[in-house]
């Protein structure tokens, strides 16, 4: 399956989620990946603390969603587990590459 077809000169015909889907994984997306082609993924994202080697949380979402847009959720959901064990968030840290534009 192509996702990404040449035409007349340096044109390129883009994918989009409409023209292509999986019959084993309808909830995957069209994305493109670094180092990778473009295809159909889905993102994990992983919480961990680092100070005691546990994964805190762990979020499975649609490819097409970024890191920042999912970063608020995922800390809802560990404030909740925290709560429910009686257990205290001190810090939070962002990964480096979260946000890449400067912040005002």
């Amino acid at each position: 399956m192509k996702f990404v077809e040449k035409e007349k000169g340096n044109n390129r015909k883009k994918c989009s989620n409409k023209d292509y889907s999986s019959k084993t994984d309808p909830d995957s997306r069209v994305a493109q990946k670094p180092g990778k082609k473009t295809d159909l993924y889905n993102s994990t994202h992983f919480s961990v603390d680092d100070l005691n080697n546990i994964i805190t949380d762990t979020l499975t979402v649609y490819a097409d969603v970024t890191n920042s847009a999912i970063l608020l959720e995922i800390l809802e959901r560990i404030k909740k587990r925290f709560q429910r064990y009686n257990l205290i968030l001190r810090a939070v840290a962002r990964p480096k590459l979260l946000f890449r534009k400067k912040l005002k």
